[in-house]
């Protein structure tokens, strides 16, 4: 049953993954919504409710735009993540990518 309140779009949009104790790795966004997205992340191991964060790079603006979110799926290949915390610029460059 899907739960979000705004629609879920396709993407492939590189994003650096922050993980508490661990190098940020560079990793593709495969869906995203406003609330969270869906993370390829090869072989890193996540566990659920971990916070991460996430660095999406804007090139229209030339700047590093951050979310954080906390992890509340895990997939074969990846993660499912619903966003918590959205910094400076970053509900504008979500609403881009959504457009």
């Amino acid at each position: 049953m899907e739960r979000r309140w705004s629609r879920r779009k396709k993407v492939g949009q590189d994003v650096l993954l922050h993980v508490i104790r661990q190098q940020a790795v560079s990793c593709t966004v495969r869906d995203i919504s406003f609330e969270g997205a869906r993370i390829e992340t090869g072989s890193l191991d996540v566990a659920l409710s971990t916070r991460v964060g996430l660095s999406f790079y804007c090139p229209d603006e030339q700047e590093i735009v951050r979310v954080d979110a906390t992890v509340v799926r895990l997939f074969h290949t990846g993660i499912g993540v619903q966003f918590s915390d959205y910094h400076d610029g970053s509900c504008g460059y979500l609403l881009t990518l959504l457009d």
